[in-house]
C-alpha cells in the first residue's frame, strides 16, 4: 500500500446501545507486505464507554471473535440483521433478488427460523 512494507489503520464506530448508552467500537489493523503476499492482521479491538459517575473513559479490550458477538448484543439486534439490513454493503444490497435457496437462507438467518 503506497509503496510501504507496513501500513496500519483504525476504524471507529460510535453508536448507542439498546439501553441508550454511548459506545465507541475501535478496531486496529495492520497490513504487511511479505516477499510473495500481503499479510492482514487485526491488532486490537476495544469497546470504549464513559463512566456515568466519574465521566472517565472506560476501555475494554476484546478478541475479534468476541467483538463480533458483543456488538450485535449491545445494539439489540441479531448478527444477521446487522449484516444484511443495517450494514449491508452497496454491492450486496440486491440480495433479495438472489436465487431462491440463498434468499431462503438469508431470511432464515434474519428471522431466526430453522
Amino acid at each position: 500500500v503506497a509503496g510501504e512494507t507496513e501500513t496500519k489503520g483504525q476504524i471507529k464506530l460510535r453508536f448507542k446501545t439498546a439501553a441508550g448508552k454511548d459506545v465507541v467500537c475501535i478496531r486496529s489493523f495492520q497490513l504487511t507486505q511479505k516477499a510473495s503476499k500481503m499479510e492482514f492482521k487485526a491488532i486490537e479491538s476495544v469497546l470504549q464507554t464513559i463512566n456515568p459517575h466519574t465521566g472517565e473513559k472506560v476501555c475494554l479490550s476484546y478478541r475479534c471473535a468476541d467483538m463480533d458477538r458483543e456488538i450485535p448484543a449491545l445494539m439489540g439486534v441479531s448478527k444477521a440483521i446487522l449484516e444484511n439490513v443495517i450494514f449491508v454493503h452497496q454491492d450486496e444490497s440486491n440480495w433479495p433478488l438472489q436465487d431462491p435457496s440463498t434468499l431462503k437462507k438469508k431470511f432464515d438467518d434474519i428471522f431466526s427460523a430453522t
